[in-house]
């Protein structure tokens, strides 16, 4: 069995020459349906149970009618099994099976410490999905069902069957939902990193999370945003691309430490913001920290005056520009609860400069105070 994998894995028995063929165009033989057939041919014609095979590999539903598909399954897995006599491939080659697993077991990653409960606790926390898992009771996935999930995701290839079986659960006598839930668990463990950085991160407090940390991410996210609010970076991500980029931590590394899911598409929109903040810094300081009141304020103020609605973005650029931001340390000793209670923090003649220095790139002349304390124009004149 392991000298079949491990040629399969490795592709050595692909076209029609292996055990790997083609069914059609471009359909390869599953390894599911390889497992099952390895299982037929062992019997060799003697007594064989289809569905126990299947269940045991994922194939089928452990509660399924041992009748239902077996004839489309027979006729799946029975060609298979022929070729496998055929080869010969389950004579015994001691030399070839150590070689094989040696190879196999290369490639794993380590095996994390799955012996240690607090390491383990920790890993059931971060798993909870389900409902009847709830991370505020003491009920946890049993450490059973996590080892066989973390053997699913240290293997290329996962066998539900053989990992459930070096874990001492029975597929067989476990209910309908149990490879079900497996395969969700694998997929959280892998979604959220935690087998890909050191064990040690696991056990590792987030972030401090003060005041002045809200403050200045709350801000940076203005800073990056453009016209819409609704275009603003998720402020996850933000979090996370802050920490890869102004505290130098690995991506994966930060992304479990805030208990952040990494996706693909996140990994991607994170890089993209790690690249922002880099471009933002060669031209301003991250530990700016605007008010969001300001920024409106000039916003409005270069409306008014004549000019298009600017961008968060660039109204937030002209006001660091005229000085009428602060250091986040600033806003911790300030006391407040919440960014939102801290006070604005740009003077009217800040508000102004910063409104002419968007005229400016406009191409306009700058305007003064009178200007926006004059009356209001007429109805159907332009508005001042």
């Amino acid at each position: 069995r392991r000298r079949l994998r491990a040629a399969v894995e490795a592709g050595v028995a692909a076209g029609s020459s292996g055990l790997h063929a083609r069914r059609g165009a471009g359909a390869l033989v599953g390894l599911k349906t390889i497992a099952v057939a390895v299982d037929m041919a062992k019997a060799n014609g003697g007594p064989f149970d289809l569905h126990a095979s299947a269940v045991r590999h994922g194939i089928s539903d452990p509660n399924e009618p041992a009748g239902r598909n077996r004839k489309g399954l027979h006729d799946r897995v029975a060609p298979v099994a022929a070729r496998i006599l055929e080869l010969g491939l389950l004579e015994s080659d001691a030399a070839a099976d150590a070689a094989a697993a040696a190879a196999a077991a290369s490639l794993l990653p380590p095996l994390p410490p799955v012996d240690d409960p607090v390491w383990m606790d920790e890993l059931a926390r971060r798993v909870v999905t389900d409902t009847r898992w709830r991370p505020t009771t003491e009920l946890f996935p049993p450490h059973d069902l996590l080892r066989a999930a973390v053997e699913l995701c240290r293997h290329v290839v996962p066998d539900i069957g053989a990992a459930c079986d070096r874990c001492g659960i029975s597929l067989e006598k476990c209910g309908v939902s149990t490879a079900s839930t497996l395969r969700q668990m694998r997929d959280r463990i892998r979604g959220l990193c935690l087998l890909e950085v050191p064990p040690e991160e696991l056990l590792t407090p987030p972030p401090p999370d003060d005041v002045s940390h809200r403050a200045l991410l709350a801000s940076l996210r203005l800073r990056l945003t453009q016209r819409a609010i609704t275009t603003a970076p998720d402020a996850a991500n933000l979090a996370v691309a802050f920490d890869v980029h102004a505290r130098d931590v690995p991506l994966k590394v930060a992304a479990v430490r805030r208990r952040h899911q990494l996706s693909g598409s996140r990994a991607k929109a994170i890089e993209k913001l790690v690249t922002q903040l880099a471009e933002l810094e060669t031209k301003q300081s991250l530990d700016a920290v605007l008010e969001a009141d300001d920024i409106e304020t000039v916003r409005s103020m270069a409306h008014t005056s004549g000019i298009n609605v600017p961008s968060f973005k660039s109204a937030a650029f002209a006001l660091v520009e005229e000085g009428a931001s602060r250091p986040a340390a600033a806003v911790a000793e300030a006391g407040g609860a919440s960014p939102s209670e801290v006070h604005a923090y740009a003077s009217p003649e800040q508000l102004l400069r910063a409104t002419n220095r968007l005229r400016a790139d406009a191409g306009l002349e700058p305007v003064d105070e009178a200007f926006f304390s004059a009356p209001a124009a007429a109805e159907g004149d332009a508005a001042p």
